[in-house]
């Protein structure tokens, strides 16, 4: 599959999530890393290395149009820093 390139000049985001969850710690990394791409990302899109402040990649599928996500990435949340 080809990666479909973005440009982040172009569509610039800040998003803050902030939410309690009853899962254990390792299930919430396990979801947010290494699982992305089963409930989020489109299936073998995701490139990511789960360290603070390393940007990571994926796409969305979304009415058969493929949409890029370069994301510029403080994990520190997910990875409990």
């Amino acid at each position: 599959m080809n990666v479909v390139r973005t440009d982040l000049g172009v569509h610039p985001l800040t998003v803050t999530l902030e939410r309690s969850m009853t899962a254990s710690p390792a299930a919430l990394y396990r979801a947010w890393t290494a699982q992305f791409d089963r409930w989020f990302a489109a299936p073998g899109t995701l490139i990511m290395r789960p360290q603070v402040n390393v940007p990571y990649f994926f796409e969305t599928h979304f009415n058969g149009a493929r949409h890029a996500h370069q994301v510029l990435a403080h994990l520190d949340a997910v990875l409990g820093s």
